[in-house]
């Protein structure tokens, strides 16, 4: 069918044709170029302009889902167009971060920089985009039977062998000692398999912890390495993982100023009190108890990651487990179904959480609403009962 070529490769380039027919050469603009060639210039020039000022928040009336929708839209193109050479990992990365971004933006536009609550269903979709991303890089590691992940000595070889590398791998590669270079695949295992978890914990703590320490190892990744925005877009992601409370309390003063971000810090406390549990309880021995088992728990995956990787089977570069057992408890299905179970548990109570304090905090507006929608069901009822009789 006609729609069949669109439907298998989604891009704007389709239209190149028509737009240097029917646009371009009436014009008499860019005929040196081909004709695939400049409608993927323009719309490589149009996503940065739009990129631009979306981040300068100018003019307002563009800070919406749809700038956004056309964004990805536009990058959909460049990907389908460049076939091969833009089939790497942050490509997929960025439209699937940037599809969610289209839900987890306002449907219209608000003040510059206006601290709103997002949609918390397309904040999900985020927190599980970061979640997959590390769990299955951590698990396919040692899926892949790579002896240098086996062996603990992939460090070894990554600063010299990795995408493009700069003049800080060079002296990563050379001054780090080999131990350290083994204990750094060990914290990229506990980074990456152990911490995403966390992600799903009803403990606040927890969620900081597993977030800024998969934040920096991305940061270690950008200082020694270069793999073009991926890990600047993996730490934006995780950023939604940490609650308001944390990001303004250490966000610099200047910084916001300088954004001109109005804090409402006493809304933000008073719904931090409703979310982890504050105003639910009476006593301040309860918070520190909940507290307390909040770090009990860090304590003992700590410990677990001393003695899973103790040291001398890491100076060694032996794992205390072989691949045949690594595999039998990832492909548990009882073990990855209560782990679903369990993400999905935790989701849908906060969801309810969040469902009962929105009414609760809006039941008089809600009443109103529900009166006015009963009594004009009712008169429409009336009105067509007259006009049939």
């Amino acid at each position: 069918m006609y729609f069949d070529k669109y439907y298998a490769i989604p891009s704007l380039l389709w239209f190149a044709p028509h737009f240097h027919g029917y646009i371009l050469e009436p014009l008499q603009l860019f005929t040196a170029f081909k004709t695939a060639d400049t409608l993927q210039y323009l719309l490589c020039l149009w996503g940065i302009a739009l990129s631009l000022l979306l981040l300068i928040g100018r003019p307002r009336i563009l800070m919406n889902s749809g700038s956004y929708f056309i964004l990805w839209l536009l990058y959909l193109s460049h990907f389908k167009g460049g076939d091969r050479f833009m089939g790497f990992q942050w490509d997929l990365l960025l439209l699937e971060a940037g599809f969610a971004t289209i839900f987890f933006a306002p449907f219209w536009h608000t003040k510059l920089y206006e601290v709103t609550p997002c949609d918390s269903v397309a904040r999900e979709i985020l927190r599980f985009l970061g979640f997959r991303l590390l769990f299955a890089s951590g698990i396919v590691k040692l899926l892949s039977k790579c002896k240098a992940w086996w062996s603990l000595s992939a460090m070894h070889y990554h600063f010299e062998t990795q995408p493009l590398p700069h003049f800080l791998s060079w002296y990563a590669h050379q001054m780090t000692p080999d131990i350290v270079k083994r204990y750094m695949v060990v914290a990229t295992f506990v980074f990456e398999i152990l911490a995403p978890p966390l992600f799903y914990s009803p403990f606040r703590e927890h969620r900081i912890f597993s977030s800024l320490a998969n934040i920096l190892l991305m940061a270690s990744v950008i200082v020694t390495g270069n793999y073009n925005f991926f890990n600047i877009l993996t730490s934006t992601v995780l950023l939604v993982i940490l609650d308001d409370k944390f990001i303004f309390h250490y966000t610099p003063k200047w910084l916001l100023k300088a954004l001109d971000i109005q804090v409402p810090m006493e809304q933000i406390v008073e719904e931090m009190k409703h979310v982890y549990g504050e105003g639910w309880c009476c006593t301040k021995f309860i918070l520190k108890v909940r507290k307390g088992l909040s770090y009990a728990i860090l304590a003992g995956i700590f410990a677990l990651s001393a003695k899973l990787f103790p040291y001398d089977l890491v100076k060694e570069g032996k794992l205390p487990f072989t691949y045949e057992e690594f595999r039998a408890v990832t492909h548990n299905r009882k073990l990855m179904l209560g782990m679903a179970v369990y993400g999905v548990n935790v989701v849908f109570i906060s969801q309810v959480t969040e469902c009962i304090r929105w009414v609760n905090r809006n039941h008089e507006r809600l009443c109103a609403v529900l009166t006015h929608a009963v009594s004009y069901f009712f008169l429409l009822i009336f009105g067509y009962g007259l006009a049939i009789a």
